[in-house]
């Protein structure tokens, strides 16, 4: 992964950290719950780092970036598999699921308008 000697282009150890905290968690985070799990485990890293680093890991591919019905953004794993989620609008809990036929039909109408579908947006 790394291309480049410069830290502007390498996983160094404070975006290793954001990257694991992300994989590790089992719900969706965004920079302040990131945050406070540093701030619990005794983690020295800052904010503006966190910040940083998530938009590194997701120049790279390696995160994922969702608004999920709120103002601020949430990050999760990149996966390869299409899935969606829903956002419960009173207590913001997130569910994931997959939609099969949605996928196939997003493929059909993408073939049939020529177009390349690189990511998809469900909204309701």
């Amino acid at each position: 992964m790394v291309t480049n000697p410069g830290s502007a282009n390498k996983l160094t150890s404070q975006r290793q950290w954001v990257f694991n905290c992300i994989c590790q968690q089992p719900h969706h985070l965004d920079a302040d719950h990131i945050y406070e799990i540093a701030k619990t485990a005794d983690h020295p890293i800052s904010l503006a780092t966190i910040y940083r680093a998530l938009a590194y890991l997701k120049a790279c591919g390696l995160i994922e970036e969702h608004k999920l019905g709120s103002d601020h953004s949430h990050f999760e794993p990149a996966e390869p598999r299409p899935h969606y989620h829903f956002t419960c609008q009173k207590c913001g809990t997130v569910i994931e699921f997959e939609l099969p036929a949605v996928n196939k039909n997003i493929h059909q109408l993408a073939v049939e308008l020529g177009f390349s579908v690189n990511s998809t947006q469900l909204l309701v």
